[in-house]
């Protein structure tokens, strides 16, 4: 038995691993946010050496997930979700974890397809803003604006 993420060709085996990332996916979809944070905990208790790396991978994590939400509400046409996932991320993501998300967004939608250039400009001063040097920000200006 595989599990496959919807709209996905890529197939997963049917493993402990996948499936917890799966459940984490749905508490946040459910907005069971105590079911997510016991997943997140035992995930995060495997990765993590520390409590600051738990931290910032907690962190990272719940963006991502949150990121993949408001893509799916606004390529629904969903305002109204899409504006409560905005909200939802501004409460438990920093400034800097929000730009980290978006930029990676960006930065892979980008290399695959181009970028418009308001957007390009996003990304290159979202990259300025972090910090973000060498090779990333060559990849960066690379990318095809359409």
């Amino acid at each position: 038995m595989t599990n496959t993420t919807p709209g996905s060709p890529l197939e997963l085996p049917d493993i402990y691993e996948t499936r917890q990332g799966r459940a984490l996916r749905d508490a946040y979809a459910r907005g069971d946010m105590e079911q997510a944070r016991r997943i997140e905990e035992h995930v995060l208790a495997e990765a993590a050496t520390n409590g600051e790396e738990r931290e910032v991978y907690r962190e990272t994590l719940r963006g991502a997930i949150l990121f993949q939400e408001l893509m799916d509400a606004q390529e629904a046409g969903n305002d109204e979700l899409a504006q409560s996932i905005r909200e939802r991320m501004l409460l438990v993501c920093s400034r800097a974890t929000i730009l980290r998300t978006i930029s990676a967004g960006y930065l892979q939608a980008g290399l695959r397809e181009g970028l418009p250039q308001k957007t390009h400009d996003e990304l290159m001063s979202m990259l300025t803003e972090l910090g973000v040097s060498g090779e990333l920000k060559r990849l960066a200006q690379s990318i095809t604006v359409n």
